[in-house]
């Protein structure tokens, strides 16, 4: 399975910034400007955050890996290296 996700490294977000700051509110009533603004943070990042895709690695596809056995194995490596960090 794919997922497609947005690139928010910090390259991207200073052109997103740059983008968003050449956009006038000035010329909006204060009843559209709600959805104006969303409609505009959108387009920005559309044009400015290129997507990424990333395949799900699903190693446990035998039938035995079920639920029970995929919360053991997350409690098992937890207890091993408690930060989070994969070494």
């Amino acid at each position: 399975m794919t997922k497609a996700f947005e690139n928010y490294s910090d390259k991207y977000l200073n052109n997103l910034k740059n983008t968003l700051l050449k956009v006038t509110f000035t010329e909006i009533d204060i009843d559209d400007k709600s959805g104006f603004v969303k409609d505009k943070v959108i387009e920005a990042i559309d044009l400015c955050c290129p997507l990424m895709k990333a395949k799900n690695k699903n190693n446990n596809c035998s039938p035995w890996f079920d639920e029970e056995l995929n919360s053991s194995k997350k409690y098992r490596d937890n207890c091993h290296n408690p930060n989070g960090r994969k070494e």
